[in-house]
């Protein structure tokens, strides 16, 4: 399960990557890229990493990409915030143990079918220590 989970973060890394670059389709940028970052700030929260450089930006491209997503036309001027995130996230990924960014998944997939996943989740998530709500039952499909 976790290496299934783990390709499935990878491949959404490549997907937000050509998004990020190339997308004119705010929802197209913000959905898999949004995801990415917030499965990524989940793993640096549990490994301590949430007051590194990096982090912040990850923070940063939340925003942003909130940013998009109440307002499609801000997508060219949020361009370079969400390219920063994806580089702070390339430079993260070797820190962090498949583990962790299994367990931001699957944190992921509950707030999702929760409709609770925003700018603040990303916040609270990079807060080293933080557990916040994985419920294995809440998340089987």
């Amino acid at each position: 399960m976790r290496a299934r989970i783990l390709d499935q973060v990878l491949q959404l890394r490549t997907r937000a990557g050509i998004h990020a670059y190339m997308g004119s389709d705010a929802a197209q940028v913000a959905d898999p890229m949004g995801r990415l970052v917030f499965t990524v700030a989940y793993a640096v929260g549990l490994h301590g990493l949430g007051d590194t450089p990096e982090a912040r930006i990850l923070l940063g491209t939340a925003n942003a990409l909130a940013d998009v997503a109440a307002t499609p036309a801000a997508l060219e001027q949020q361009r370079a915030a969400i390219t920063s995130g994806l580089a702070a996230i390339e430079r993260l990924l070797p820190q962090l143990a498949e583990s962790s960014l299994a367990t931001g998944a699957l944190e992921l997939e509950y707030l999702l079918r929760r409709g609770d996943l925003g700018t603040a989740r990303v916040e609270q998530a990079l807060r080293p220590g933080v557990v916040m709500s994985v419920d294995m039952e809440g998340c089987a499909a």
